[in-house]
C-alpha cells in the first residue's frame, strides 16, 4: 500500500473497522491512514479525548538521543506507524468479532435452555394426561363390573 501511495496509484487510504468499546458496543469507524493525519485529527477521529490529554498538554522537554540517526529513524517511522495502525485496526476488529460471537452464543444457550424447559413442561403435561386417562379407564372398567 505504501508503495502504491508513493507511486501515486492511490492518493488516500481509508480503513473501515469496528472499534471495540465494550462487550455490547462496537462503533464502526472510518479512519484515513494515508496521508497520515496530524495528532489532533487522529485524537478527534478515534475519539480519544476522554482517554488522553490534548495535543497542547503533550509537550515534553526531555532531550532524546537517536540511534541510528534521526533522519534514518524518520525515514522508517511512517512505515512502522502505518503497520502499527493497521495492526490495531485488526486487533479491534477481532475483539469486536469475538465479543459478538460470545454474546450470540450466550443468547443461543439461553434460548436453548428456555426451549428445553418448555419441552419438559409439555412432556410432563402429556405424561400426566396419559396417566389420568389410564386411571379413568381403569376406574370406569371397575365400576362397570
Amino acid at each position: 500500500m505504501l508503495e502504491q501511495y508513493r507511486s501515486g496509484r492511490i492518493d488516500t487510504l481509508e480503513v473501515v473497522f469496528p472499534r471495540f468499546i465494550n462487550t455490547l458496543i462496537q462503533k464502526t469507524l472510518t479512519v484515513r491512514v494515508l496521508p497520515i493525519l496530524d495528532l489532533q485529527e487522529m485524537i478527534d477521529t478515534l475519539d480519544l479525548k476522554k482517554d488522553h490529554k490534548h495535543v497542547e498538554d503533550l509537550e515534553d522537554n526531555r532531550e532524546i538521543k537517536f540511534e541510528p540517526s534521526a533522519p534514518e529513524i524518520l525515514e522508517k517511522l511512517p512505515d512502522l506507524f502505518i503497520k502499527e495502525q493497521l495492526y490495531q485496526f485488526i486487533v479491534s476488529a477481532k475483539a469486536s468479532e469475538h465479543s459478538a460471537r460470545r454474546v450470540a452464543m450466550k443468547n443461543a444457550s439461553d434460548n436453548a435452555s428456555k426451549l428445553v424447559d418448555s419441552l419438559i413442561l409439555k412432556y410432563n403435561k402429556a405424561r400426566q394426561a396419559a396417566i389420568t386417562q389410564e386411571i379413568v379407564e381403569i376406574s370406569a372398567a371397575a365400576a362397570s363390573d
